[in-house]
């Protein structure tokens, strides 16, 4: 059985979100009501045309087997939005869209019809069937003239699936049932992270100063 039938067949209990890792940061999350959401998937092998990086290895799911009902991409590089794969996604399903301006200016250049394409941006939310998806700021560096992402997203992902009955459903906004942040870098963390490891170098400077410049002083005079 492929990957994409084991997603298919798979029962989520209520209450729960099933998620399968693609590569990279492409995944596919499924609800307990069946929903299936694909986000930054990458089907082809087009990045070693463009770069010369080949995939680590084979795409777990074809895209003429991929059936999502939600795509979404974090940002337009080619390793999140497939632009070999994604045409083909749109002859074999009935797959939504959703990204980034500079993803819907693109999907739509392929021949995606402009129905089955949303765009969001940063703190903006979009409701699919039994999900919420908000869009969080992202800071991706390419470092590559051409290929900034300025209108990159996370995404926070909230399915009604966890609350259960009507009355509760004003709850669902509070149960983040998945993140994902595209090829964002975690600033404040790497930062909080380096600023840390640097304190013990720092601390026996400052407790150690007189014995440093001792030793210095000692080795320029004669005795």
């Amino acid at each position: 059985m492929s990957l994409a039938q084991t997603i298919d067949a798979a029962q989520v209990p209520t209450g729960q979100v099933r998620a399968w890792w693609l590569g990279g940061t492409g995944f596919v999350f499924k609800t307990a009501v069946g929903t299936q959401l694909y986000v930054d998937p990458y089907f082809s092998n087009c990045v070693a045309a463009i770069f010369g990086v080949e995939r680590a290895f084979p795409a777990p799911i074809s895209a003429e087997e991929a059936r999502p009902d939600l795509l979404i991409a974090t940002h337009w590089h080619e390793d999140h939005l497939d632009p070999e794969g994604l045409p083909i996604i749109t002859r074999h399903s009935q797959a939504q869209f959703l990204g980034p301006p500079s993803c819907v200016s693109r999907l739509l250049g392929w021949g995606v019809p402009r129905d089955r394409v949303a765009g969001l941006r940063v703190g903006e939310s979009h409701a699919f069937r039994d999900v919420t998806i908000t869009a969080v700021a992202a800071r991706h560096v390419a470092g590559l003239p051409g290929w900034e992402t300025d209108d990159a997203i996370g995404l926070l992902l909230y399915s009604v699936a966890f609350v259960n009955g009507e009355q509760n459903k004003m709850l669902t906004n509070g149960v983040i049932s998945a993140f994902t942040g595209g090829d964002s870098f975690a600033w404040g963390p790497l930062m909080a992270a380096a600023t840390v490891s640097s304190l013990p170098v720092a601390l026996l400077y400052l407790f150690f100063t007189d014995r440093f410049v001792s030793g210095i002083t000692a080795g320029s005079t004669k005795g």
